[in-house]
């Protein structure tokens, strides 16, 4: 009763299970097997597994090597072709069955990934065209828009970074532009006229991270064929490690010998082969949480973070909100034909107000999609803003409202300081003066600035924009 539950909990999901006994003869499968293996449960039972996949031997099997070495085998690459002749690509988590201290048998853990490695090797296969033709960058520093301090420090340790060749780590949330800042980095260093070639970490299985680091050998898998990694691709050049800590533990250690040595071997390959690389890391989760939470080797942190850049996020620069909503402006009026002059006070605020947690790229999206739903000319107004901004909050609050303001006034002079208008216009002109005093007296320190005014640094931020109080 107990085997024939065991064996509907097997049923049930969706990677396969695959158990053989002590001479390799095949005991049980589960229903997901099918899918995984191309065959039939019924064709499987009861028979050798090198006679259900005649491209494999004893040394390639992850189940004979379990059986044989009486140890664990995880995350292991498999590309093998079953009894009908389809070649399949699998990540298998391999364990020996031990009874009274004898191996009696091995189970596996099976997930089909046919077709992200023909996709693998489809972006292999470009990328090796890309880095024929030398991988140029799209962006410089140049491109990094803002009047901030914090942004502008940014850019500034990004120029000197740019004078070695030393590792960088740069740590952002998602959307601040962090690939677009090691563009930059390498378009200003020595190495612009060689690769740039940038990976998500996150984006493929480690089983196959491995091949597309450090290369294959033929004959280190079924299929195999001699192919650089992305380390010989970029030799002499800049690789870009996005979401580094997405590596597993193991990969890190390999990761971290490779900057070490500066030396890489293929899969399969006896030969080391040397590689100069500058390696730029990127994450978006704070590197002291990932430490403490074991997600990013403490040995691979103190190699990479030799330079340490942090990016701050749209919520703590809201002075550059209106110079890159003006560049973005003119990028969509450019691509769409259109000729839009702004937006509208009541979405300035809005901006100024909004915490912005998909940073730059969500603003560029908000603006790109105000564009496309606008008539004729005119400004880009509230009723423009995705609906997800123009909902009620899930908390419970009403909807977001602009509060009621006049037109914002010119730099030159204070209009209404010396009577005349409403006592609310007064005190805002009083307030603006206040503020613009404060801040040529710190040299534009805003958060000196916020200190003298008894006020909180974004909230600083915010009136600079309400008033249009940018150094000249």
């Amino acid at each position: 009763m107990l085997a024939q539950g065991m064996g509907q909990v097997l049923d049930a999901l969706d990677e396969g299970v695959f158990i053989v006994d002590a001479d390799g003869v095949t005991v049980f499968l589960n229903a997901a097997i099918e899918k995984v293996d191309g065959c039939f449960r019924r064709e499987m039972l009861g028979k050798n597994l090198l006679e259900l996949f005649p491209s494999l031997t004893r040394e390639t099997s992850t189940l004979w090597r379990a059986l044989s070495e009486g140890r664990s085998i995880g995350a292991q690459l498999q590309t093998y072709t079953n009894i009908h002749g389809r070649q399949i690509t699998t990540v298998n988590h391999t364990v020996p069955i031990f009874c009274e201290g004898r191996i009696i048998g091995a189970a596996e853990i099976a997930r089909d990934i046919s077709v992200i490695r023909k996709l693998q090797d489809k972006v292999m296969d470009l990328q090796d065209a890309l880095t024929d033709e030398h991988v140029r960058t799209r962006y410089t520093l140049a491109d990094i828009l803002g009047r901030s301090e914090g942004i502008r420090r940014v850019v500034e340790y990004a120029r000197r970074a740019a004078r070695s060749s030393s590792n960088i780590l740069i740590y952002g949330e998602s959307g601040t532009g962090k690939e677009m800042l090691a563009q930059g980095i390498h378009h200003a260093s020595v190495r612009r006229g060689h690769p740039f070639i940038a990976h998500n970490c996150a984006a493929l299985p480690e089983g196959l991270m491995e091949g597309i680091l450090f290369g294959t050998c033929r004959g280190s898998f079924t299929g195999a064929v001699d192919r650089a990694g992305l380390f010989e691709q970029a030799h002499r050049g800049t690789m870009l490690l996005d979401e580094v800590n997405s590596i597993g533990a193991d990969l890190q250690a390999k990761f971290l010998r490779v900057l070490q040595e500066k030396k890489i071997r293929r899969l399969g390959d006896s030969r080391e082969r040397e590689v100069d690389v500058r390696i730029i890391a990127t994450v978006n989760t704070d590197p002291a949480v990932l430490l403490r939470n074991g997600e990013l080797r403490r040995d691979l942190f103190y190699r990479l973070s030799v330079v340490n850049i942090v990016i701050p996020p749209l919520r703590e620069r809201l002075e550059d909100i209106p110079l890159l909503t003006d560049f973005f402006i003119a990028r969509y009026n450019e691509l769409f034909n259109m000729a839009v002059p702004g937006v509208s006070p009541a979405v300035q605020d809005f901006f100024a107000s909004y915490h912005w947690p998909g940073n730059v790229r969500e603003l560029m999206h908000v603006i790109e999609g105000a564009m496309n739903i606008m008539e004729g000319g005119g400004i880009i107004g509230l009723e423009h803003l995705p609906a997800y901004l123009r909902a009620p909050a899930r908390s419970g609050a009403g909807p977001w409202t602009a509060p009621d303001h006049p037109p914002l006034a010119p730099r030159a002079g204070v209009p209404g300081q010396n009577g005349g208008g409403s006592l609310n216009q007064v005190v805002q002109n009083i307030e603006r003066s206040l503020i613009e005093k404060t801040l040529q007296e710190t040299g534009y320190n805003f958060s000196k600035s916020a200190r003298i005014l008894g006020i909180k640094r974004q909230t600083l931020q915010y009136k600079v924009i309400k008033y249009n109080l940018y150094r000249a």
